[in-house]
C-alpha cells in the first residue's frame, strides 16, 4: 500500500536511469553539433552509439524490475 517513491533503493535505481539518460542525450547532442559544425564526428557518434544502446538495455530492464508483473500486463498502454 505504499507508493514505490518511498522506497529509498528504488530511488536510487530511478536517479541513476535517469542519469544514463541524461549521459546519452549529452553524447549523441554533442556528435549531432560536431556534424552540424561540419567537424570530424564518427568518434563521438561511435561512443553515443555504443553508450545509447547498452543503456537503452539496463534502463528498461530496470524499468521492468521497478514496475513489476505491471511490466508484462496489456491493461497499461
Amino acid at each position: 500500500g505504499r507508493p514505490i517513491a518511498d522506497f529509498q533503493g528504488l530511488r536510487f535505481m530511478l536517479a541513476d536511469m535517469a542519469t544514463q539518460i541524461e549521459a546519452g542525450r549529452a553524447l549523441y547532442l554533442e556528435a549531432a553539433r560536431l556534424r552540424d559544425a561540419g567537424e570530424p564526428f564518427s568518434r563521438q557518434a561511435a561512443m553515443a552509439k555504443l553508450f545509447c544502446t547498452d543503456a537503452a538495455m539496463r534502463v528498461t530492464t530496470d524499468a521492468v524490475q521497478v514496475l513489476g508483473g505491471y511490466g508484462y500486463t496489456l491493461d497499461f498502454p
